[in-house]
């Protein structure tokens, strides 16, 4: 039987093949320790945007390792699959915007302001 990857099991993939330990983690990114081992240890699926992309430039990796599905979705619960054309192109756009750059935050408000627009049409 395949395990499941989830947020937490892919993290600590990447922490164990790279050497680095949750406590350099959360020292380098400004996010809690605990917080860290609760998603590792528990296997989560989700973690708050913010904290992902945080993490995601830390790491160097694009959002979408965490997720096997290459049409996955950032909301602010986290990764899902995506399930339209529009979260896909939504998924290339958040990845374009931090592949050039973009801060966790800039991405948050750009995904709120798509929201709001999408509420009016």
């Amino acid at each position: 039987m395949e395990k499941q990857l989830t947020v937490g099991s892919v993290l600590k993939s990447i922490l164990d093949e790279r050497g680095i330990r949750v406590r350099r983690l959360a020292e380098e990114t400004g996010i809690n320790e605990q917080t860290l081992y609760s998603v590792i240890r528990r296997g989560s699926s989700k973690m708050d945007i913010e904290s992902l992309l945080t993490i995601c430039k830390y790491l160097g990796v694009s959002p979408e390792i965490f997720n096997p599905d290459p049409g996955a979705v950032a909301g602010q619960n986290g990764i899902k699959p995506a399930a339209t054309e529009r979260e896909r192109e939504l998924a290339t756009l958040i990845r374009e915007a931090t592949d050039s750059g973009a801060t966790a935050k800039e991405v948050r408000l750009a995904l709120e302001l798509i929201k709001q627009i999408q509420a009016l049409q």
